[in-house]
């Protein structure tokens, strides 16, 4: 901690509204102030979200997503400081309930702003007043899904002017100490900025009849509404507006009512059914409520990030008929990254699939990567993994990687050997029925040596190797010496999920019953401890690598000898007293490949073996990076890397070619999981990794690029390709071509000084 970030906050104390406590809430804040005309530092944090104005100008939003016990602060530039008085009034949210992408907490805020080095204002009940915020509607309400936690009920109707120096905050309580035992440190990410209005377009709508029937939800009256003309003399009006892609923000509505008390709907999704936005999904509500007086209005609503393409508006109420909707849609709330690297080849459709891979990318990534930015947005080990592995050959984003790294490994439940399914999250007693993911705690080591492959950063892995040293302890406590195997957990909590296919993701599947030994598990088992004997390795942790390293080797033998199947060529999910489970998946051979189980004499018999099944039997996009790294290896024979690539491209182009601006999270589009189906999904980003690992040719093989290799896999038919790749000290820049003699000729490979290239 600085010695400013620690003086600013020295003396400063945690408050919070004088108001009884309840889940969803809003509160706040005001302070007034005398300063000198000019520029100020402002230090915040809450607990668990904000919005700050100085004088009336937003001057930041957004808490980054922490843990309670460890703080961060957000450091804001203000600008609109004048010589005199002066407003600082801030917006907060508390959930008061854990959500996969929100935690309880306590509600806070704490805050000091400085001057010239001089503190001219600090959070304290004395100098500050503070309310439960009149426009939202705090309390129990519907949730938007289990993962994001409640919408917002938002009357434009009571907004005051509380920046203005000369309000009468006399009717307003002063704020009450709200203390906790926390450490602060800055937060490890830049804030992001509120953007620009995106584009909409109004591209339906028409008149309703609402009856007088009440609903559970704001959802529920939208979905419930009649729409059908001949039904009843219309009582309200929709409309239905589209932003053209697939985009991330907070709602904003102009409209102009005709009288007081006109009720209105906005819901959101990323497609639409019979011109309609589908606003109830099973136990999810897309919707939130807005009311408005009469005249024109300029309605944003904060704290409530949307992901969606489609914005529906169901205006009902006194005179709604006579409402004018003159702008539905999003601010824009994204993640600020530098240009992706350049890429080009001739290959059809690379261009495009690696342009709506790159928007997949950035809508998934805020605060940390999110699976998802309309249904969960959330942290997951194993989802943000593969955005990590597609990520590092766009934009390198080292910062953002080992912020989201961090995050999950402050969830580690050391009683489990597991990181919690979701961060920042932490799960109390009793333990829920799906806490942790044993298969995602893995994939999580394993991006931890991966990160520091590409990014050359050791600070992170040496702050996390004791834990992995206990964590590796844990499993162990799961580990059958004769068997030579890794059992399935029977602990509370623990859901052996491995990927969205029937056998492999229920908790009444063959993979969370007595089912014996299971391959994936010990795969990914191996996978981590592979991993991990590399990180302690570059540590100098030598004997500790050593020690490992001995049943990395014994697990390994022991796989290929418990689950190969000689007669059928494959590898069996799981065994039980001896007997083999006879049921074909994709990943049961695609990661003894990868990982080195496998003789390589068998590799292309399995290769052929998912390329066979692949017209039958889905292969989900979460094991795409196993499934590029077997079918693409320098060993692979081409006829079978083609028609890897065949199926890869054909899969991805069909959402393209049916209008998505994303790509899905399964084939299925938005009719997976019940209608649910995400329409833009991080993990479904795969070209934008393998154009730069594998058509490029470029891979670390030592810390941060330190060592690298040249290995292009040419697509057939391609006769050039280039772009960059990026590293810690700057950009490989590389351009190929097929020379008339049919023979690859690298007509570029430029790399920083401290890149070596490792020859073949």
């Amino acid at each position: 901690m600085s010695n400013s970030f620690a003086s600013a906050l020295e003396n400063a104390r945690w408050i919070w509204a004088d108001c009884p406590p309840e889940v969803n809430q809003y509160a706040e804040f005001r302070c007034l102030f005398d300063a000198a005309a000019g520029k100020a530092q402002i230090y915040i944090s809450a607990d668990w979200d904000f919005l700050l104005t100085v004088n009336g100008q937003e001057v930041g939003r957004g808490q980054f997503p922490d843990y309670p016990e460890a703080k961060t602060v957000s450091c804001l530039e203000v600008e609109t400081l004048v010589s005199g008085k002066n407003v600082i009034a801030v917006t907060a949210y508390a959930p008061g309930e854990n959500f996969s992408a929100k935690m309880k907490g306590t509600p806070g805020i704490l805050v000091s702003l400085v001057q010239d080095g001089k503190v001219l204002c600090r959070t304290a009940p004395e100098t500050w007043k503070a309310r439960l915020h009149p426009v939202f509607q705090s309390g129990k309400m519907e949730l938007i899904s289990p993962e994001i936690g409640f919408t917002a009920c938002y009357d434009a109707r009571r907004l005051e002017d509380i920046c203005d120096p000369a309000y009468d905050d006399r009717n307003w309580r002063h704020a009450v100490d709200s203390p906790r035992k926390c450490s602060l440190a800055m937060r490890p990410l830049e804030p992001l900025k509120a953007g620009m209005l995106l584009p909409s377009s109004h591209i339906a709508g028409g008149t309703f009849y609402r009856d007088s029937s009440s609903r559970q939800s704001f959802a529920d009256y939208v979905h419930e509404d009649h729409y059908e003309s001949n039904l009843a003399e219309p009582n309200g009006q929709w409309s239905v507006w589209d932003l053209g892609v697939e985009s991330v923000g907070f709602a904003v509505l102009h409209v102009t009512a005709g009288k007081d008390g006109a009720v209105i709907d906005f819901s959101w999704g990323e497609n639409v059914e019979k011109n309609r936005v589908r606003t109830r999904i099973g136990n999810r509500h897309f919707t939130m409520r807005i009311f408005c007086g009469k005249g024109r209005h300029q309605i944003e609503v904060p704290f409530v990030r949307l992901g969606c393409r489609y914005v529906q508006v169901n205006i009902s109420g006194k005179d709604a008929s006579n409402a004018v909707v003159h702008y539905a849609g999003l601010r824009d709330f994204s993640l600020s990254l530098p240009p992706a690297s350049s890429f080009i080849a001739d290959i059809p459709g690379s261009g495009k699939l690696r342009e709506v891979g790159l928007r997949t990318l950035q809508c998934c990534m805020h605060f940390h990567y999110e699976d998802c930015p309309w249904r969960e947005q959330s942290l997951y080990g194993y989802d943000s993994r593969n955005q990590m592995l597609y990520g590092y050959y766009a934009w390198g984003n080292y910062p953002f990687v080992r912020a989201s790294l961090n995050l999950l490994g402050k969830g580690y439940i050391p009683s489990l050997g597991e990181i919690n399914l979701c961060a920042p999250n932490q799960f109390g007693e009793p333990v829920p029925s799906a806490a942790v993911i044993p298969c995602f705690t893995r994939a999580w080591v394993a991006a931890l040596r991966e990160y520091v492959l590409y990014s050359g950063d050791m600070t992170l892995v040496e702050e996390f190797a004791p834990m992995l040293e206990a964590m590796f302890q844990r499993f162990l406590e799961d580990y059958d010496a004769t068997m030579g195997l890794f059992r399935l957990s029977e602990e509370k909590g623990v859901w052996h999920f491995f990927e969205w296919t029937k056998g492999l993701c229920k908790f009444d599947d063959i993979s969370q019953q007595n089912s014996g030994w299971h391959i994936l598990h010990n795969l990914y088992t191996l996978e981590a401890l592979q991993a991990g004997c590399w990180i302690f390795r570059q540590l100098g942790k030598q004997d500790q690598a050593s020690r490992w390293e001995m049943i990395v080797r014994c697990l390994a033998e022991r796989i290929h000898e418990v689950f190969y199947d000689s007669e059928k060529q494959e590898y069996v999910i799981s065994v039980k007293d001896g007997v083999a489970l006879q049921k074909y998946y994709h990943q049961s051979q695609l990661l003894p490949i990868v990982l080195g189980v496998a003789p390589a004499e068998i590799h292309s018999l399995l290769r052929q073996k998912v390329l066979d099944h692949l017209p039958t039997d889905i292969l989900t996009f979460s094991p795409l990076p196993y499934f590029i790294n077997s079918m693409f290896a320098s060993t692979s024979p081409r006829e079978q890397s083609a028609k890897a690539l065949q199926w890869l491209n054909s899969t991805f182009m069909e959402m393209i070619r049916q209008g998505a601006t994303t790509f899905w999270e399964t084939p299925d589009g938005a009719q997976a999981f019940g209608n649910a189906g995400s329409l833009c999904h991080g993990w479904s980003s795969v070209h934008v990794g393998f154009y730069g690992k594998y058509v490029l040719g470029i891979s670390p093989v030592a810390p941060g690029f330190s060592q690298f290799i040249f290995r292009p896999y040419i697509p057939d038919g391609c006769r050039f390709a280039s772009g960059e790749i990026p590293t810690p000290h700057g950009s490989i820049k590389v351009a190929w071509e097929i020379a008339s003699n049919g023979k690859l000729h690298a007509t570029t490979l430029e790399a920083p000084p401290q890149c070596t290239l490792l020859k073949a």
